[in-house]
């Protein structure tokens, strides 16, 4: 028996919208689960611009130019029409206005977003506060109760709010569409157990905030741009031996790994094969601006010999992840500009692999990481919900009985996680004792900041939760630490450093 499809009511400000929400309205109606049935227009609230604030986004715009602009006015979807049916049956209310919304009757929820979303002003005042990320929720009203039923973190733009609202607008235009798919799936209080939790009004209230200031983000752009000016940044590989079960607290101990001029190396990945060790990992070719991958094999003291080039397309590699299965050996780098995640498999190691299938599609996913667990074979991945949203905030897990599985089942929670501070994969699966540790990239300060062990509380096809439990943040002139891996006793990471231009 099949579920009904939900109708949906929207209330809008007028017969344009902003992109965002014209993208999420036409998800609605492609979409499975729920159709719109009903359109209404709100006595919308017009945002007030100082001229020099208007000044500002004209500058912003012409420095930092982008592709679709979330906040750009469009004409809503043509088969949207405000309609005189007030009697229409409508399940949810979808409250899409700058007005403040109120609980309607709709029997199963008035959905709404944060008020400052809503009036364009979320990474204004994010950048006011002089924060590193900025925040979107998705709030509903349920039987006289306020839940928040789904939201992400994103990574402010260092000098642009315009840049900063790609981000943070084209995630949120998924929330609604899938989120009504859960609902319709789960049915109401089931839904709201599993995806709301308890919201204070003043979560959902507009509130009091510093003013936006130019003249504050052109003082922390001057900063960070000095020192982008003055000093260059790159990664280097460093290795230590640790014998503990644990990971080392440190790696001011560690030793680095000297690239070729030129070049550096990142997201190293060791693998033991015929009781020898070698390092796989991104080699990235300045002057190409790509990257292939590499290895470097490994004795008792440390490398043993010169690094050898192993696969290299005509798009970017990183992020090789090799593993091995039913006597094979395969390797699923990072190939995101390619749309796909690609699969290979080693014909004569550790330099030759060849193309064997493409386990995802049409998708811009990045550092996808493998793990077998209690039968299954599950897939964590981050992917973008846009091509103007970055692949760093929101990690989707799909399991499969084979890793050389095609029909990869998404769980459920999709996203399960929705955060730049802990989404984006930063190594192998750590079984720690009884602990179940996941490396997690923090990129809300910049690209590869730090890291986190997310240990992982609950792990199955129909639910999934995780903590942190150690946090590895860069000290002194380290930058950022990207990827960790280790292999028995030794123990990789890639760290950024800070160089002064012009020296090798």
């Amino acid at each position: 028996m099949s579920t009904p499809v939900l109708n949906v009511g929207i209330i809008v400000d007028g017969v344009e919208v902003p992109a965002w929400i014209a993208e999420l309205l036409k998800s609605i109606e492609k979409g499975p689960a729920a159709r719109i049935v009903h359109v209404e227009y709100a006595q919308s609230i017009s945002r007030a611009e100082g001229q020099v604030n208007r000044l500002y986004q004209r500058i912003d715009r012409s420095l930092f130019p982008v592709g679709e602009d979330a906040l750009q006015q469009v004409p809503l979807p043509t088969p949207l029409t405000p309609s005189p049916q007030a009697n229409k049956s409508v399940d949810v209310v979808l409250h899409l206005s700058r007005v403040s919304p109120t609980e309607t009757d709709a029997p199963l929820g008035t959905w709404f977003f944060q008020p400052d979303l809503l009036r364009d002003t979320a990474c204004l005042n994010a950048t006011a506060e002089d924060a590193t990320v900025a925040t979107a929720r998705l709030f509903a009203f349920y039987k006289g109760d306020a839940f928040c039923i789904d939201q992400t973190h994103t990574a402010l733009h260092t000098y642009s709010v315009g840049r900063s609202n790609q981000r943070l607008y084209w995630t949120a235009h998924t929330f609604i569409p899938r989120r009504l798919e859960a609902l319709q799936a789960h049915g109401a209080d089931a839904f709201y157990r599993r995806h709301g939790h308890c919201a204070e009004p003043s979560a959902y209230t507009p509130a009091k905030r510093p003013p936006f200031s130019p003249f504050q983000l052109l003082k922390r752009t001057l900063r960070s741009g000095l020192n982008d000016w003055w000093q260059s940044t790159e990664w280097h590989v460093y290795f230590g031996i640790h014998n503990g079960t644990d990971l080392p607290p440190s790696f001011d101990h560690f030793t680095p790994l000297e690239s070729p001029q030129g070049t550096y190396w990142a997201d190293p990945f060791p693998f033991v094969h015929q009781d020898r060790l070698f390092l796989f990992f991104e080699e990235y070719d300045q002057h190409e601006k790509k990257a292939h991958i590499a290895a470097l094999p490994f004795d008792q003291r440390g490398p043993s010999g010169p690094p050898i080039r192993v696969l290299e397309t005509a798009g970017h590699l990183s992020y090789p992840f090799v593993f091995n299965y039913r006597d094979d050996l395969y390797m699923l780098p990072e190939s995101s500009d390619q749309a796909t995640v690609d699969l290979y498999r080693c014909t004569q190691f550790p330099d030759r692999w060849t193309y064997d299938r493409t386990l995802l599609k049409g998708i811009k996913a990045v550092d996808t990481t493998l793990c077998y667990h209690e039968g299954l074979w599950w897939l964590f991945t981050c992917i973008a919900a846009h091509p103007q949203s970055p692949a760093r905030d929101e990690l989707f897990l799909f399991y499969a009985d084979s890793p050389l599985s095609e029909e990869w089942t998404p769980h459920p929670l999709n996203p399960v996680i929705s955060d730049v501070r802990n989404a984006r994969p930063a190594g192998r699966i750590i079984q720690q004792g009884e602990r179940i540790l996941r490396p997690a990239q923090d990129c809300s300060k910049r690209y590869g900041y730090g890291l986190h062990l997310r240990e992982i509380e609950t792990w199955n096809t129909a639910h999934y939760r995780e903590k942190t439990h150690t946090s590895l943040l860069p000290t002194g002139p380290r930058l950022g630490l990207h990827t960790l891996n280790r292999q028995d006793q030794w123990v990789f990471v890639d760290i950024k450093v800070r160089k002064k231009k012009g020296t090798p």
